[in-house]
């Protein structure tokens, strides 16, 4: 699968779980990592929320890391 699939995949699991905006971005020398960019109303759902599998889920479209950009997206 290649990064770009891997990325567009990744869209889709954020939006199914109600991310709606989400971006995700691959990162790093083999696009290993998976960027992910929530609006700043979302950090603590993100963060705190009933999510856990959303890595994992991640990590099974073949990135190896995945990490939160820490500046939230503008609103809307």
């Amino acid at each position: 699968m290649s990064a770009d699939d891997r990325v567009a995949a990744a869209r889709g699991l954020l939006l199914a779980r109600g991310f709606v905006g989400a971006t995700v971005r691959a990162a790093g020398t083999d696009s290993e990592i998976a960027v992910l960019g929530v609006a700043e109303g979302d950090w603590e759902r993100m963060l705190l929320g009933d999510d856990h599998d959303l890595a994992r889920a991640l990590k099974a479209l073949g990135f190896r890391y995945v990490s939160l950009d820490m500046e939230p997206l503008p609103p809307g």
